[in-house]
């Protein structure tokens, strides 16, 4: 009967310490913020401030390029308008398909042939500014927006 008592004392000893185990932490929540980045709000703002300079794609463009940026003006210039340079597959932002918009290889500077150089560029030299002006991750936030159907929002 002793023996009988100490392995019921055992066995309740170790339920209480698995009882005891602090149990496993919740699971992180599930983010359902699922919006597409907003044209008005996340990018036009910015392509207004780092394009529309001097003879770039502001109010007076260079000879070589069409392309008006400035708030108001820049969603139905770039989206579904064929690409001015460059591979003539592509559009200026072409809506669910990043990589075959004009837009996205400018702003990364993933050129093909043609296609110019990577913006925004420096007013006087040229030349693509280093370090670029442009927020950090902005490429990705356009590439998310195009992704997303590049919605007018």
């Amino acid at each position: 009967m002793h023996t009988f008592v100490i392995a019921l004392v055992l066995v309740f000893a170790a339920c209480q310490q698995g009882h005891d185990a602090s149990p496993p932490p919740p699971p992180p929540p599930v983010k359902h913020d699922a919006a597409p980045p907003s044209f008005s709000r996340d990018i036009a703002p910015v392509l207004a401030k780092h394009c529309t300079s001097k003879d770039c794609h502001g109010e007076d463009p260079g000879t070589d390029f069409t392309l008006d940026m400035r708030m108001g003006s820049a969603y139905k210039q770039l989206v579904n308008v064929p690409a001015e340079m460059g591979e003539t597959h592509l559009v200026r932002v072409r809506p669910g398909d990043p990589q075959n918009s004009m837009l996205v290889h400018k702003l990364t500077g993933r050129l093909g042939r043609k296609e110019g150089k990577r913006m925004p560029i420096d007013d006087d030299t040229g030349e693509p500014l280093n370090p670029s002006p442009l927020p950090p991750g902005f490429a990705d936030l356009v590439i998310a927006w195009i992704a997303a159907g590049a919605p007018d929002n």
